[in-house]
């Protein structure tokens, strides 16, 4: 580093001078705290130099803080019945899996449904779409999930009674 380029430095430090991440431009951040007085940008959080640590409240859309939630982390139950049947193949139970992790448990899904198409199954499970619909088959075929056509690809798959209501007694 050069005298000079430390003496600016130095200068700058004194003065309260910061650098513009977009345009370059040197100002005194004391005066115009979040936006540049020569490109008018806006300066992102991550330059502004504030000293609190601490993250932001954020708010729901109703201005109330949000809650955190009750379980931390994200899980998902996999039918043990599916899991425990040595007539499956690892695609079928794989399947099961994803269509397991995407039900939604709102109030709205009364009967636990998922639309998929056999390529979301595909890609999700990270197999191929015919081990996908194979997966799919079998799973139909031992009585552990309905699936009926919506008429455009997809598939509305739920998974049975014999899963939900299995409690080892078969």
């Amino acid at each position: 580093m050069r005298r000079d380029e430390m003496q600016e430095v130095a200068v700058s430090v004194k003065t309260g001078l910061d650098e513009c991440p977009m345009c370059g431009f040197r100002y005194d951040y004391a005066e115009n705290e979040y936006t540049c007085p020569k490109c008018r940008g806006s300066i992102p959080p991550q330059y502004r130099g504030d000293d609190d640590d601490e993250p932001k409240t954020t708010r729901t859309r109703n201005g109330r803080p949000k809650k955190e939630p009750r379980i931390p982390w994200a899980y998902f139950p996999i039918p043990n019945v599916v899991i425990d049947d040595p007539d499956l193949s690892g695609y079928a139970k794989l399947v099961a899996a994803v269509i397991a992790r995407k039900i939604n448990f709102g109030k709205w899904n009364t009967d636990l449904h998922v639309d998929l198409t056999d390529g979301d199954i595909a890609g999700l499970a990270s197999i191929s779409l015919s081990s996908a619909k194979r997966g799919r088959i079998k799973l139909k075929q031992a009585g552990y999930i309905e699936s009926e056509s919506l008429g455009r690809g997809g598939n509305r798959i739920r998974f049975t009674d014999k899963v939900w209501r299995n409690n080892g007694d078969e």
